[in-house]
C-alpha cells in the first residue's frame, strides 16, 4: 500500500488511465452492438405459418461472420485490458 501511494505520488498521470481505457471500452462496446444489429438484420426474415413470430435464416457466410465478430469482441477488449 506505501508504495502503491508512493507511485501516485510520483506519477499522478497514472490516475487517469481507468477512466480512459473505460472510455475506450465503453466506445468498443457501442461500435460493436452495432455492427452486431447490422449483421444480425441481413438474414432473411421468413414468417411460420400461424405463429406470431417470424425466423431470420442466414447463409453460412453471415453466420460466419457473427462468429468473427463475436472473437473479436473477445480478443479487442483483452488487448485493451492488456493496457491497464
Amino acid at each position: 500500500m506505501e508504495a502503491a501511494s508512493e507511485f501516485v505520488q510520483d506519477v499522478p498521470q497514472s490516475i487517469f488511465v481507468p477512466p480512459i481505457i473505460f472510455i475506450f471500452m465503453a466506445g468498443f462496446f457501442i461500435y460493436w452492438f452495432i455492427i452486431t444489429l447490422y449483421l444480425y438484420s441481413s438474414g432473411e426474415w421468413s414468417q411460420r405459418d400461424q405463429l406470431p413470430f417470424g425466423q431470420m435464416k442466414w447463409n453460412t457466410y453471415i453466420r460466419e461472420l457473427l462468429f468473427y465478430h463475436l472473437f473479436a469482441l473477445r480478443w479487442n477488449i483483452s488487448f485493451l485490458m492488456a493496457f491497464s
